[in-house]
Formats: C-alpha cells, structure tokens, sequence
C-alpha cells in the first residue's frame, strides 16, 4: 500500500473544492447532532449528493435507485446512482422514477454512516446482483449486442464507497482484496480524511490530508468520462425493455393486441 499526505494549494479549483468539502463535512456534523438514524442517513445522502451535483455536469443525474435490464433483472436500492440522464427511461409514472436501466448507468456510490467489514460485504452482494444485469446495445450499423458483464473491471460501471464517520481506510482495503473502487473517510479534522484508490493487482494508494476529498473527485470524475466514452457510438436497444427481454410478454402480440399493415392504394391525387 502507498501512502501519501496531501497538503494544501493555492490553485482557485482547490479552493472551490475545498470550500464545498467544508460544506459537506458541517452538514454531516450537523446531521449526526440530529439524533434520529434513518434521518441521519438521509441527510448525509443529500449532503454527500449535493456535493457531487456541483462538479458534475447536468447530463451525469444522480438519485436512490434500483438498477433494471430487459431480461427482469433488478439490484437492492443503491444509495446514489450516477446516470446518462438523457437515456433514463422513466418507467413510472412519477416525476422520479427508482428504477433505472442498466445501459444508463456509469457509476455507484455507498453512503456508509460508520463503514465496517459487514458493509463492504453488503457492497459485494449488491455488486454481484448489478453484476448478474445484461446490458442491451445497438451498435452504429444496427445490430444489437448484449453484454453479460456490468461492473469495473470486467464491464464498465464503477463504484465507490464513502465513510461519513472518519474511520481508517487502510485496514478496510487490505482486509477486502476482492474491493477493486474508490473509497472516502471524511472527518471533522481536514488533516484526518482519507482516500483509497484500489484501482487493481495488490495496489492500494492511500491519500491521508485536506487533499483527499479532492482526490476522490478528481478520481470519480475520472472513471465517469471513461465510462462515459465508452459508451461513443453505441446506443441503448431500449425495445428490447417492452418486447424482447421481457418475461411476462411471452406473446407480445396477443397481449398488446394484434399487428398489421396497412396498404394505401397508389392512385390517388397528390397534394
């Protein structure tokens, strides 16, 4: 495992960054001060996604969701699920919709109040189930691909794990070899906060310092564009949702009713 500190800077993006860390960590100081667990947990989510919207341009949304494919699959709710905005298809008909199709999705975050080895457990058997999805493609040419494999590093979606408690990441990260993702200890001493970058191999990069909010920004942010370019070309096969992929559609057409073409007589007078 390397270790670096991170100290400060005079560069005015630091200080954008830092000025918006301060924010988050007063905000779950004064979430811990209300004394009411699931109100806790909400708040901090809020806060800690607050954050995030302010350095992340509007095509990236981010929201609590479930995570669907064509085939019926579906994940545990996720805490906060960073998507192309502009290939979510509402399947509800509320304003805003818990469920998101599988294609959309660039990245995960789990919002921990006091991370422990349960947690990241927790975080594995989410992951396997997003993991178990089947993305539905449309190439350029227009052929349809599937892809079996969905999270970093053998698919595209990434994750992440934040601490809002200011525990130690570095027992956490040697103790879980399978963890291959960012993680964030945010404590109420800047000097203290912690970043880990478990990028792959038997590497674990640990930032220790007022930096390491910054780090794990910089490292999100990151991985988003790369997923995000990954995606150049490609196309969600969003029709496969209503009629290839859809189990309980064993007929589509005795169910939606029945299809034809109509054919228009050639004669007739022009406009």
């Amino acid at each position: 495992m390397v270790t670096s500190s991170a100290g400060d800077n005079k560069h005015h993006l630091w200080r954008l960054v830092r000025g918006a860390q301060a924010v988050l960590r007063d905000t779950v100081l004064e979430a811990g001060a209300y004394g009411h667990s699931g109100g806790i947990g909400d708040m901090r989510e809020n806060a800690f996604r607050n954050f995030l919207a302010r350095f992340f341009p509007p095509r990236w949304g981010m929201k609590k969701a479930r995570i669907i494919d064509s085939r019926g699959g579906v994940t545990p709710e996720h805490d906060i699920v960073v998507y192309r905005a502009d290939w979510a298809v509402r399947f509800l008909a509320s304003n805003d919709p818990s469920l998101l199709p599988v294609e959309s999705v660039l990245h995960v975050v789990e919002v921990k109040s006091r991370l422990q080895s349960r947690d990241l457990e927790q975080v594995r058997k989410s992951l396997r189930k997003l993991d178990a999805l089947t993305c539905a493609w449309q190439e350029p040419n227009g052929q349809d691909v599937l892809e079996a494999r969905v999270v970093n590093p053998c698919g595209r979606v990434g994750y992440s794990v934040v601490d809002l408690n200011g525990i130690s990441l570095g027992p956490l990260g040697e103790r879980c070899p399978w963890f291959r993702g960012l993680m964030l200890s945010i404590r109420d001493d800047d000097k203290k906060m912690e970043f880990l970058n478990a990028h792959g191999g038997d590497e674990l990069d640990l930032v220790v310092g007022p930096g390491a909010c910054v780090c794990f920004l910089l490292a999100l942010t990151g991985a988003l564009l790369a997923a995000d370019a990954d995606l150049a070309g490609r196309v969600p096969a969003l029709d496969s949702y209503w009629f290839g992929g859809v189990e309980a559609f064993t007929d589509a057409e005795s169910e939606l009713g029945q299809h034809a073409t109509i054919q228009r007589p050639t004669s007739g007078r022009e406009l």
